[in-house]
């Protein structure tokens, strides 16, 4: 607001410290658009949470993630229909048993 930008209103700015999952649920998908990566837990959270989960091929997904080429995200976009994302509730079922592991692990 500061330099006069406008900003769609599907863009809010967060600028607090704040919890990402919170986020996660409240949107339709995530989207994790890089070019190097690790495990990321937003990705896992994404897909426990049944959100469409898009991110770069630049490393080995987990299931249920929809992958694609980096730079080629407004492609894949336009191909894909949200309204026909149907949840895949076995993702669900991968994470809590991962969890479970873990859980028992730092026991």
């Amino acid at each position: 607001e500061a330099k006069g930008l406008k900003l769609p209103q599907n863009i809010l700015i967060i600028s607090y410290p704040h919890s990402f999952y919170k986020i996660i649920e409240f949107s339709d998908a995530s989207i994790r658009n890089t070019s190097t990566d690790g495990d990321s837990i937003s990705v896992k959270e994404s897909l426990y949470l049944n959100k469409m989960t898009l991110c770069t091929n630049v490393v080995s997904r987990p299931e249920g993630v929809i992958e694609y080429a980096k730079g080629d995200l407004l492609n894949i976009l336009r191909s894909l229909n949200f309204k026909e994302f149907k949840e895949n509730k076995s993702i669900k079922k991968e994470f809590d048993a991962s969890l479970d592991k873990l859980i028992d692990l730092y026991r």
